[in-house]
C-alpha cells in the first residue's frame, strides 16, 4: 500500500471516475436497475478515498453487506462525516469526468441526479489496475452492491453521516 494513497487517489480523476462507474453497475445490477443517487457516491467518497478503509472493503465478500462491515472494522465510521464532506469535490470531478468520457449518463430523478453505468465492463487497463487503484476499485463495487441492498436512511444510519 502506498504510503501517500489519499494524495494519490484524490489526484487521479480517471480513477474516480471509474470507481464511480463500478458502483453505479453493481448498484443497478444488484438492486431495482434503477441507478445510485448523487448522495451515494458522496458517501462512497468518505470511504474510497480513505487508505484503511478501501483496503478493508476491497477485501471483503459482496454478500457480506455494509452491516457487516461496520460490524467487523467499527474504525471505518471514524470521522466518516468528515471524510464524506472534504471529498465531495473530488467526487464530483470524477462523476463530471465518467459523464464527460461515456462512462456515466446522468439522469434526472424526484430526489436529484443519479448516474447510471454505461457499458457492461470497464476498458481491460482499468479493470486489471493493481495496488492501491485496483482496491479502491474493488471497495467500490462492493459499496454498490451493498448501497443497493439498503434504503438510503440506513446506509446513513450505519455509516453515522448526515446530508
Amino acid at each position: 500500500m502506498r504510503a501517500d494513497h489519499e494524495e494519490f487517489i484524490l489526484r487521479n480523476a480517471a480513477l474516480t471516475a471509474s470507481a464511480c462507474w463500478s458502483l453505479s453497475r453493481s448498484f443497478t445490477d444488484r438492486g431495482d436497475g434503477t441507478p445510485p443517487l448523487l448522495i451515494h457516491f458522496v458517501i462512497a467518497g468518505g470511504l474510497l478515498f480513505h487508505r484503511m478503509t478501501a483496503s478493508k472493503l476491497s477485501r471483503m465478500k459482496f454478500d457480506s453487506g455494509l452491516l457487516k462491515a461496520v460490524t467487523d472494522q467499527p474504525e471505518i465510521i471514524a470521522d466518516m462525516q468528515s471524510r464524506m464532506e472534504n471529498n465531495v469535490e473530488n467526487i464530483l470531478s470524477g462523476l463530471q469526468l465518467g459523464s464527460a468520457s461515456g462512462l456515466l449518463a446522468r439522469e434526472a430523478t424526484a430526489y436529484g441526479p443519479s448516474f447510471r453505468a454505461l457499458g457492461t465492463l470497464l476498458p481491460k487497463d482499468v479493470r486489471e489496475i493493481e495496488g492501491p487503484g485496483g482496491e479502491v476499485l474493488a471497495a467500490a463495487k462492493r459499496l454498490g452492491c451493498w448501497f443497493a441492498e439498503d434504503p438510503l436512511a440506513t446506509v446513513a444510519t450505519r455509516l453515522r453521516v448526515e446530508f
